[in-house]
């Protein structure tokens, strides 16, 4: 994220001005919230992480629900479902 590509510019730092061009309009979080972070690769890990949390969420109601889902032994055995 911080090699620079167009502009000798990287897509770190144009994210950085972007929110920190953001903060400055906010008046310092006074029309809006500010956002703490400047950092895109901070950014991206947070919603990738989140996004992978909500997977796992619906993967484990699927699971849990419908024995389709119980494919494995060992989920069975996690689940605590009796082989079929």
């Amino acid at each position: 994220m911080d090699k620079k590509y167009v502009g000798n510019i990287s897509a770190e730092g144009t994210y950085a001005k972007a929110i920190d061009t953001y903060n400055t309009a906010s008046i310092k979080g006074v029309l809006w919230e500010r956002i703490q972070n400047n950092s895109l690769a901070e950014h991206t890990t947070r919603k990738a992480l989140q996004g992978l949390f909500v997977k796992v969420k619906e993967e484990e109601k699927a699971i849990r629900l419908d024995p389709v889902h119980r494919v494995t032994d060992i989920l069975k055995r996690v689940f605590g479902w009796e082989f079929e």
